[in-house]
């Protein structure tokens, strides 16, 4: 292996140290400056892992809701939906992640309309009617 390769990846490893070292100073100062905060978060915004494991668990939870319930027919898709947005709104809430209404329709739009179950304008209506 080249020298110059070398020295290269040794110069990245420092430079990479010296970004993760500033960063942990900043959040911790940033925490005691703020005594009775959670470490490491803003009282505004929850972990992003929290976020992440909701929105993977709804997403499945989605499909199978509307499927199990929906019988395809148009009129009968406003109804599956206020279920199910009362549904994740409760446990969003229990969770204790800030999420309204709004943000969980456009998370079921998304998810629905990336499983095919369904879409256009029938889905948008139904979402409006639900929430």
């Amino acid at each position: 292996m080249p020298g110059w390769i070398v020295l290269v990846v040794i110069a990245d490893l420092i430079v990479t140290l010296a970004a993760v070292l500033w960063l942990r100073r900043r959040r911790a100062a940033h925490a005691a400056a703020r005594p009775g905060a959670p470490a490491g978060r803003t009282a505004a915004l929850p972990a992003l892992g929290e976020l992440r494991a909701f929105a993977e668990a709804a997403h499945a939870r989605i499909g199978d809701h509307v499927r199990a319930r929906w019988n395809g027919r148009d009129e009968d898709l406003p109804r599956v939906l206020r279920h199910l947005l009362d549904a994740l709104e409760r446990e969003a809430r229990e969770r204790g992640l800030p999420l309204d209404r709004a943000v969980l329709a456009r998370t079921v739009e998304a998810s629905l309309r990336k499983r095919g179950i369904a879409g256009g304008s029938a889905l948008a209506r139904a979402l409006r009617e639900a929430a």
